[in-house]
């Protein structure tokens, strides 16, 4: 539904939430090693929310009428594209209610120091007709903020900000973020990603580390570090997927490496442990 998912040819799929899911893991045993305690927002491939596109179609229904309501032409109030109805379905289940469904989890039961949101990235595929893959790979860190003047009209977003701005959650989700993607960076080796658009903020003048608006990032109440490395759909990244969680190195476009899902892990390992140790001795 949210384009997270594609295949070419015979290959293996590719699914983000499957990916994401192996790094989770990984993560979570390497730190429980280490003493840590350690949640999973999801531990399967299902949905967290019980919603379902089917369930929140009268939702959806309801939106696109009062959408049509507040528009200048009178002849669509009663009209609704079957098309658009179901794409908002979907987002109301995808990108709302498993979401939300996510922080009731973290915020009323985990209640977390941190939370680590781990990603995939893509690019726009040359040919919307093909899937053909790029030669781009990068990396990029997000943390809250970057809000627009129309999302600042909502009660509710003014209200998730300043508590972002003063419980505190913002200035440690810099501090995390700096020393974070730092071993990032310095373990996977790919180049900072840079935003085109308005819908995101550089922080701290470094080019790894932006500022954005997102319903996880905004709702969750602790501090929140998304992760964006590898694209996808990229030719190298593709291949180091389809090679698979291999024990030891493989020669791989070009490159003696290990297994895509290890170098994940070790890069927030070592992030975390910086971190943690930098608090440690500076209390």
């Amino acid at each position: 539904m949210e384009n997270r998912f594609f295949k070419i040819g015979k290959n293996k799929p590719i699914r983000e939430g499957d990916l994401t899911l192996i790094v989770a893991q990984k993560l979570k045993d390497r730190l429980e090693e280490l003493g840590a305690i350690v949640w999973l927002s999801r531990k399967t491939a299902a949905p967290t929310t019980e919603e379902r596109p089917e369930s929140l179609r009268k939702i959806a229904e309801k939106l696109l009428l009062e959408k049509n309501e507040s528009s200048s032409s009178l002849l669509t109030i009663n009209k609704i594209d079957t098309n658009e109805l179901k794409r908002l379905s979907e987002l109301l289940f995808y990108r709302v209610s498993e979401l939300r469904a996510r922080a009731d989890r973290i915020n009323n039961q985990f209640q977390p120091d941190l939370v680590i949101a781990l990603h995939f990235n893509a690019a726009a595929w040359p040919d919307k007709k093909k899937n053909t893959l790029v030669e781009t790979n990068h990396l990029h860190v997000l943390i809250n903020g970057a809000y627009s003047k129309e999302e600042l009209t909502y009660d509710d977003i003014r209200f998730q900000m300043l508590y972002k701005l003063l419980s505190g959650v913002a200035d440690e989700e810099i501090a995390l973020a700096r020393i974070i993607i730092s071993a990032m960076a310095d373990e996977t080796k790919l180049p900072a990603y840079r935003y085109r658009g308005t819908n995101a903020v550089r922080v701290d003048d470094n080019p790894y580390i932006w500022a954005r608006n997102l319903i996880a990032n905004r709702l969750y109440l602790c501090p929140v570090v998304f992760l964006e490395p590898y694209v996808m759909n990229s030719k190298e990244v593709f291949l180091r997927i389809q090679a698979g969680d291999y024990e030891g190195l493989r020669f791989i476009a070009g490159a003696k490496r290990i297994n895509i899902f290890q170098e994940y892990t070790e890069g927030v390992l070592t992030g975390l442990l910086n971190y943690y140790i930098n608090l440690d001795n500076s209390n």
